[in-house]
């Protein structure tokens, strides 16, 4: 009996010959999230009013309008992974605004905060919750809101803002000592704007296991020009009670004012070894 295993980007493909009389295909199975309409036709019920407008939530006949179902290799998986869609959609003169509600996190009412705003063409990422609804705000003074059709498309992710480099990447510390590097980024595409700093400590060998560093950045954050290069400052300090060990600081460069999910961030590590 021979198998051959066939992997590609999106399928996995057994093929078994039993002294070549025989051969089996199995179906192709997803190697990503899904994300899957709960219905092709949604039901709606106004769970707020005012003066001026009414509140409506969209469901799938109150079960979820949209479910982010896990590939089958991760349906234990505690949250789904992320996605990166594009709503396409045109509204009624009498709706004001359109949005994403967390499922179950408010019962899907559309009345308290934490909604996704949706804008027709521009691309979103939905991570961590299993399900949505649909909340519309419409205004009072059309007495039927008409209805209207919504298409979701994938869509590819979006760069890094830039690259990341640091000088140096290596850093040996005694205990109560702190030593410096220079981080500096460098624009990638046509990006422009602020760019903060986040870090993240890994104990990797040597000493108890436990971390005992803190980091600063001087400054916080830079601007950068489409096409330029910025630098900042991280002082790493080691504990006075530390004992030798090795640490990775993993260093995360962000653009302010947007999703994080949005727009990935940039991230490298340095090596500090405590003597």
């Amino acid at each position: 009996m021979i198998i051959f295993l066939i992997v590609e980007t999106s399928i996995i493909v057994f093929l078994v010959m039993v002294s070549n009389t025989g051969r089996q295909s199995f179906p192709a199975i997803s190697l990503f999230q899904y994300f899957k309409p709960g219905c092709s036709t949604l039901t709606a019920a106004i769970v707020a009013q005012n003066s001026q407008n009414r509140t409506a939530v969209f469901t799938c006949s109150g079960r979820a309008a949209i479910q982010m179902e896990p590939p089958l290799l991760e349906s234990t998986a505690a949250f789904p992974a992320a996605v990166r869609v594009v709503p396409t959609f045109s509204l009624p003169s009498s709706y004001i605004e359109l949005y994403l509600n967390f499922e179950g996190y408010v019962n899907g009412d559309c009345t308290k905060q934490n909604l996704i705003p949706l804008t027709s063409g521009k691309p979103m990422t939905l991570v961590g919750f299993w399900s949505y609804n649909y909340c519309a705000i419409v205004t009072n003074q059309a007495g039927l809101a008409g209805g209207f059709t919504i298409e979701w498309t994938s869509s590819p992710w979006p760069n890094p803002c830039c690259k990341i480099s640091a000088s140096p990447s290596q850093l040996t510390i005694s205990p109560g000592q702190k030593s410096s590097s220079t981080v500096t980024l460098t624009s990638q595409g046509t990006f422009g704007g602020n760019v903060s700093f986040s870090y993240g400590i890994t104990f990797i060998s040597g000493g108890p296991n436990f971390v005992s560093l803190n980091a600063t950045f001087s400054p916080p954050s830079i601007t950068l020009k489409p096409g330029s290069s910025n630098s900042t400052t991280i002082t790493v300090t080691a504990f006075a009670s530390d004992v030798p060990e090795v640490d990775h600081i993993t260093i995360e460069a962000y653009p302010q004012g947007v999703n994080s999910f949005d727009f990935p961030g940039t991230r490298m590590d340095i090596i500090v070894n405590i003597t």
